[in-house]
């Protein structure tokens, strides 16, 4: 006789582990089976939840300023940065194009007064050689001192070619203003570094109890024969401008 056939409880007992495909089925099983001899694995086919290919739908925030759907697309929050941008540049830039405005405004001064210069030093050696002139020939021939109008006519040269001098040497202010201008180095940091890519900002309380740094132009120290223009305001520097064309002239 041959043997019969092993019970259903040895091949079903709770106690028997699963391997190999019964593994894999008690894997994908949604709910925990108790398998017995009435109930074979044969009546429980894997339920496999598969994930669905429907793309996750983003909601986009309300207008923080109006309140409207973002599909009204409003431009209240464009034009609210515009203001924030404005009104930040205005705190922390203003001093920078301050010291900018001044550096640039006296060194232009500075070079203009010197170029003056040295056109009227030219000038005044040009006169002294015309009233040398004058008066050797006066001494020459009429053996006596040059006619007063002779010198005055030299001398009525001399202012002319003195304001001519004066004036194109203003005439060249808006070139050496672009060029000074143009000798400002303002650097803006790398997006690698610390402070851009970790900002030490509060999410709650904003910038820090310091308040933030503050923007600062670093001039280099130069020893300067003029005065502290940095103190003078416009009306003060276009009155110490004349008075130093007018001492040079003098001189």
């Amino acid at each position: 006789m041959p043997p019969s056939p092993p019970s259903p409880a040895s091949y079903y007992s709770p106690a028997t582990p699963l391997t190999g495909m019964a593994a894999v089925i008690g894997l994908y099983l949604t709910e925990p089976v108790t398998l017995s001899p009435t109930n074979p694995p044969a009546l429980y086919l894997p339920l496999v939840k598969r994930r669905s290919n429907k793309p996750v739908k983003i909601m986009d925030p309300d207008c923080a300023i109006c309140s409207q759907p973002a599909l009204a697309q409003c431009e209240c929050e464009a034009k609210g940065l515009d203001i924030a941008v404005r009104q930040a540049e205005q705190r922390m830039m203003t001093s920078v194009f301050n010291d900018i405005r001044t550096w640039v405004r006296g060194h232009a001064q500075d070079y203009i007064l010197s170029y003056f210069s040295m056109l009227t030093t030219r000038r005044k050696d040009f006169h002294a050689q015309q009233v040398h002139r004058i008066t050797e020939r006066a001494a020459y021939y009429y053996n006596a001192r040059p006619h007063p109008s002779e010198i005055a006519n030299a001398d009525a040269e001399l202012k002319r070619g003195i304001d001519e001098d004066w004036k194109a040497s203003v005439q060249r202010y808006p070139e050496v203003l672009e060029y000074f201008y143009g000798l400002v180095d303002l650097n803006l940091p790398g997006d690698d570094e610390p402070g851009v890519r970790d900002p030490p900002l509060s999410a709650l309380g904003g910038v820090g109890a310091t308040g933030g740094r503050k923007v600062r132009l670093r001039e280099p120290v130069v020893e300067r024969g003029t005065e502290d223009y940095r103190a003078e305001g416009a009306k003060e520097e276009c009155g110490k401008t004349c008075c130093a064309a007018a001492a040079t002239v003098e001189g």
